[in-house]
């Protein structure tokens, strides 16, 4: 092949490379930008229905919880405004399917879809409680890929990971607390994390966090009441930062709300206690933190890491390493 031809190929081969990068990025924030423009619009049509539901049913009212239902349910099919304003919703939003306003069981009051009056609405997928990163992170090749790498315990692979941000400070604390409590809790929360990685009912899905969440509730009420001192800090700081490689693969979120956890901690111990390392251990936190400046870009095993750092750092660790040898 001669050298002409060679450089042709070449040139080519790099031009579409470059038009092939661009357009991705491209494609990427554009779908971004659409998803983004969606939620608002779809979030402004929600507040504009609680506004005008709330209009509707001022003055109604009744002792009877039956005779409540019934008054509320006749107030808000009887309004033309609310009716007129879910039918827009469904005809003008092209993101919005139907509309449902739903008493505190879950059954229709009134619905763009007639099916859904006086019954239990369906089920469905709440995505805030998805882990948002397992989809939308920065697209690297396989092998520098650590999602990859790791695996996808628990769940099928391309199903989104639940979110278990909310419960991987809580769980700690409460281990802590209620140690019995704590396990029945942990177990609870793996049955929900399996049922939604595996695609089950809806249905199902819902009564198994039902039943976590009572059990939080639960134990929130005991932490209320619940003394804080150094020895408690100190042991839900290093339980937090001993699990730091399992929070960090649970995803960034998990991972945020570890490290906040562990700072909000340090900024209360260190109000009361003189800490030798404390510059060490501020700058060990803030890194902790530089690590999730960029979320798409997350990466575990750098998380990981440098919590790692941050357990050795932390008040007692050291003691207790002497007190092994």
């Amino acid at each position: 092949m001669r050298l002409k031809t060679k450089l042709v190929l070449a040139i080519t081969g790099l031009v579409f490379l470059v038009v092939f990068t661009l357009s991705w990025i491209f494609l990427g924030q554009l779908l971004r930008q659409r998803m983004s423009q969606a939620y608002s619009a779809n979030d402004m049509v929600a507040h504009q229905i609680a506004l005008a539901t709330q209009r509707s049913l001022a003055g109604v009212g009744a002792n009877d919880p039956k005779a409540l239902r019934a008054a509320v349910a006749k107030a808000l099919r009887t309004d033309p405004a609310v009716t007129e304003l879910l039918n827009s919703a469904i005809r003008y939003a092209p993101t919005v399917f139907d509309v449902t306003i739903a008493d505190s069981e879950g059954r229709g009051l009134l619905s763009t879809d007639p099916t859904n009056l006086d019954h239990l609405v369906p089920q469905r997928p709440e995505y805030a409680e998805l882990e948002c990163f397992a989809c939308h992170h920065s697209l690297t090749s396989p092998q520098d890929s650590w999602r990859q790498a790791r695996g996808y315990p628990g769940r099928t692979p391309g199903v989104p990971a639940w979110n278990a941000s909310r419960y991987v400070a809580f769980r700690h604390l409460a281990e802590q607390v209620n140690p019995d409590g704590s396990r029945q809790l942990n177990a609870q929360l793996e049955n929900v994390f399996s049922l939604v990685g595996s695609r089950a009912e809806p249905d199902q899905i819902a009564a198994a966090a039902k039943q976590a969440s009572s059990l939080a509730d639960q134990m929130a009420q005991q932490l209320r009441t619940q003394k804080y001192d150094r020895d408690l800090s100190t042991r839900v700081m290093q339980a937090i930062a001993a699990d730091g490689n399992p929070i960090a693969e649970q995803g960034e979120r998990s991972a945020e709300q570890a490290a906040m956890a562990i700072d909000a901690i340090y900024v209360a111990y260190q109000k009361n206690e003189n800490i030798g390392n404390a510059p060490e251990l501020r700058a060990a936190i803030n890194r902790l933190f530089d690590q999730l400046q960029n979320p798409s870009a997350y990466n575990a095993p750098m998380f990981a890491a440098q919590m790692q750092k941050v357990k050795m750092l932390l008040p007692g660790v050291k003691q207790a390493a002497l007190s092994d040898h």
